[in-house]
C-alpha cells in the first residue's frame, strides 16, 4: 500500500488489448498498483460507446421522475438484492461493515436488473428493457476484459479466470439519490454509508452531480471521486480481496451528501455493475498469492452465500399497502 496516495488513479486500459508489449505491461502494473494501494482504479479506453451510456441514463432518469406510487409498483418487498425497485430508506449499507459506526438508512432509490425472466420491467420508459439489457451486454464484455488483465497483473495465465466467471453473479443497480433542498432529517445520515463491495469488481458510471463517490485513502483521509468523461470507475469487492490474500483490497467507500449551498438541483443519478464469479464458486487463496512466509489468511467461501449475507445485512424493511 502507498501511504502518499492523494487520489483514485486514472488509467488508460486499452493499450492492454493492444499488440505494444511494453505499453500493455505498464497497464498491466498499473492495474496492480492501483488494487494494492486503493482498491480503485477510474478507467478510459474502455471501448463502450457513449450512446449506450447516455440512452441507459436517459432511461434510468425516466423512471426515477415518475411518481413515487408508480415506482412501488416494482417494489417485491423482500428486501434490497432479491430485484425490482426499492424506495428511500430501503437500505442501511454501512451495517455491512464493522470499521466505522453504522449510519441511519440511506438516502438513495434503486432499481435493480438481474437479466432474468424475474426482473421487474417498468412500462415506462417503454424502451427499458431493450436500453438496459444492451447496457448489460457491453458491460459484461468489459468485465470479462477486466478479468484477463487481472490475471495478468496476479502473474497468472489470462483466461485464468474465465471458468469461475462462465455463469457470472451479477447485477445491473439504477441508484438514484433525490435532490436535498435541506440538509438530511436524521444526524449521520448520508446518501450512501460507509461499506466495502460484496463480490468481484465493480463497474460504475456516475454523473457530475454536487454530493458523490468518497473513497477512504491510505492515510485514512477521505477523497472525492470526481467523474472523468468517457470513463467508468472499478472498486474491489471482499472477494477479490479473499482471493489475492490482502494482495488487492476491498476499500471503504461512501456516497456524501452534497453540500449546503450548492446552487439548483443535487439530484444524482448512477449505474452500478456490481459482478462475482459464479454462486457455486468456492473462493480460495490464489497460487500466486501465498507462500511459505505468507499462507492463505482467510477460508475458502462460497461466492453466493456470502454475497447473500451481506444483502439480507443491508435490507431494511419495507411495509407495502394493499
Amino acid at each position: 500500500m502507498d501511504p502518499t496516495l492523494k487520489s483514485v488513479p486514472v488509467i488508460d486500459i486499452s493499450p492492454f488489448f493492444g499488440s505494444d508489449a511494453e505499453k500493455r505491461n505498464e497497464v498491466v502494473r498499473s492495474w496492480d498498483r492501483a488494487f494494492s494501494s486503493v482498491g480503485f482504479a477510474v478507467i478510459v479506453g474502455h471501448g463502450i460507446p457513449e450512446s449506450v451510456i447516455t440512452e441507459a441514463y436517459d432511461v434510468a432518469k425516466g423512471f426515477f421522475g415518475l411518481p413515487v406510487e408508480e415506482k412501488m409498483a416494482y417494489c417485491f418487498g423482500r428486501g434490497y438484492g432479491a430485484g425490482g425497485y426499492t424506495p428511500v430508506g430501503g437500505e442501511r449499507v454501512s451495517t455491512t461493515q464493522t470499521e466505522v459506526p453504522a449510519r441511519p438508512p440511506d438516502l438513495v432509490e434503486n432499481l435493480l436488473v438481474h437479466k432474468r425472466d424475474s426482473d421487474a420491467i417498468p412500462s415506462t420508459p417503454e424502451n427499458y428493457k431493450e436500453v438496459m439489457y444492451r447496457y448489460w451486454d457491453h458491460v459484461s464484455t468489459l468485465l470479462r476484459g477486466l478479468m484477463e488483465l487481472s490475471a495478468v497483473a496476479l502473474d497468472l495465465p489470462q483466461d485464468f479466470f474465465h471458468p469461475s466467471f462462465d455463469s457470472p453473479s451479477c447485477v445491473l443497480r439504477l441508484a438514484h439519490y433525490p435532490h436535498q433542498s435541506t440538509p438530511s432529517g436524521q444526524e449521520g445520515q448520508l446518501r450512501y454509508g460507509e461499506h466495502t463491495d460484496y463480490t468481484g469488481f465493480t463497474i460504475l458510471r456516475q454523473d457530475n452531480a454536487p454530493g458523490g463517490l468518497q473513497v477512504r485513502m491510505p492515510d485514512g483521509s477521505w477523497v472525492d471521486v470526481p467523474p472523468v468523461r468517457n470513463s467508468f470507475t472499478i472498486n474491489a469487492g471482499d472477494l477479490i480481496q479473499v482471493w489475492t490474500n490482502d494482495r488487492w483490497i476491498s476499500n471503504l467507500h461512501r456516497v456524501q451528501n452534497p453540500p449546503p449551498d450548492a446552487e439548483g438541483s443535487t439530484s444524482r443519478t448512477s449505474i452500478v455493475f456490481f459482478t462475482g464469479p459464479n454462486d457455486d464458486f468456492e473462493v480460495t487463496c490464489l497460487p500466486t498469492c501465498q507462500s511459505a512466509e505468507k499462507p492463505a489468511k482467510y477460508a475458502p467461501i462460497k461466492a453466493g452465500e456470502h454475497l447473500w449475507q451481506k444483502l439480507n445485512a443491508s435490507s431494511v424493511a419495507i411495509e407495502l399497502s394493499t
